[in-house]
């Protein structure tokens, strides 16, 4: 491949391919971008703690001091005690609602993360740890004009462009210094080290090294790489399919984060609403069973909608499963079990009071 030379309407097929994958690309971008903004989750951030969650606690808290006056005033009986234990109890449920909306929340923006940053920039070696923007430097391709290309270097190497990149700082452009002798110059682009600028005709005994490096090292970690045309196109189509595969399971990340911010809350502002008139720990037992009863179910929601549309001849049907998904549909499963199990617990001993009463 390096020996084959493209004719002029293949480099214009390759050009017209690569302005389509930049529209791509940046369309994807801007769905991301969305994401990074919080869409819609910001929002309901203020009131899922604001409101609905501090309501509750306000009445909870008031039933505690409660019982704690009565036991200050030697009043405290075996019902308040009682009292006290399936408050203490419930308080696992009511971590549960708080922890896994915000786990959700957390797994997002690992998920935005991942779409952001790469741990790996092709054309490196792999002894290279180089986490760096998505978005690389770009380069202008080696064999579109090669004599254009040389002048291009020259000019990058023999001009101030070679401090431009560099901090105001000089604390801060030491630290390039001090990635460059920790990956014992690995982070300098293949196409820039010593041997290859000489044949490039820069001139470098004009140039101190430590500039030099400094540059080379700042194209390093931006994924700066000069590649030929073919090259670029292959890297941008695998570039086109990455993004596409983190967004798919961004969407879904985002999706279930949603449902479980807007589930919790509207539940919660239900109890809200009971909690004043009736009796506190019945409320939450029967708000807890409920919530632990229907999360699972909801969590499941934006699968089990992309399910709907399997066909009944297809039996592959692992191929459409995310580990990543799943593990955290398993994991709320796991969590609501046990909380389900708490406010079962809470509830029948709320009602054999009742009934020991009556």
């Amino acid at each position: 491949m390096d020996s084959y030379q493209p004719s002029s309407d293949e480099r214009q097929a390759m050009r017209a391919f690569l302005q389509r994958a930049e529209v791509r690309i940046s369309t994807m971008h801007r769905i991301a971008g969305v994401f990074l903004n919080g869409a819609g989750l910001l929002i309901l951030l203020p009131v899922f703690f604001r409101d609905a969650i501090s309501d509750i606690n306000k009445i909870v808290l008031t039933q505690i001091e409660q019982l704690y006056n009565l036991w200050q005033a030697g009043q405290f009986s075996w019902s308040a005690t009682a009292d006290l234990g399936l408050y203490i109890l419930l308080f696992i449920p009511f971590i549960a609602t708080l922890g896994i909306p915000l786990y959700a929340f957390l797994l997002l923006l690992k998920d935005i993360v991942y779409f952001y940053f790469a741990n790996q920039s092709p054309g490196f070696t792999h002894k290279l740890f180089n986490p760096r923007f998505i978005l690389s430097g770009l380069a202008f391709s080696t064999d579109e004009a090669p004599a254009v290309k040389r002048l291009v270097i020259q000019h990058q190497y023999n001009s101030d462009l070679l401090e431009f990149i560099l901090p105001f700082e000089r604390h801060e452009a030491a630290f390039y210094d001090h990635v460059y002798q920790q990956s014992a110059g690995l982070i300098v682009p293949p196409s820039r080290d010593p041997a290859q600028l000489a044949s490039q005709g820069v001139n470098q005994s004009q140039v101190s090294q430590q500039a030099i490096d400094r540059f080379n090292t700042a194209l390093g970690l931006s994924g700066f790489l000069d590649r030929t045309l073919i090259e670029e196109v292959a890297r941008t189509e695998i570039s086109v399919v990455r993004y596409a595969l983190c967004l798919r399971r961004l969407v879904l990340r985002y999706i279930k984060a949603l449902l479980m911010f807007v589930w919790t809350t509207l539940l919660s502002f239900i109890l809200v609403s009971f909690l004043q008139h009736l009796q506190p720990l019945v409320i939450l037992a029967v708000g807890y069973v409920v919530w632990s009863a229907l999360t699972p179910l909801v969590v499941r929601m934006p699968t089990d909608w992309i399910w709907q549309a399997l066909r009944e001849d297809v039996n592959l049907k692992g191929v459409a499963r995310d580990e990543e998904i799943t593990r955290f549909e398993r994991y709320v499963i796991r969590v609501c079990r046990l909380t389900l199990a708490i406010a079962i617990l809470t509830l029948l001993s709320e009602i054999g009071r009742l009934i020991v009463h009556v």
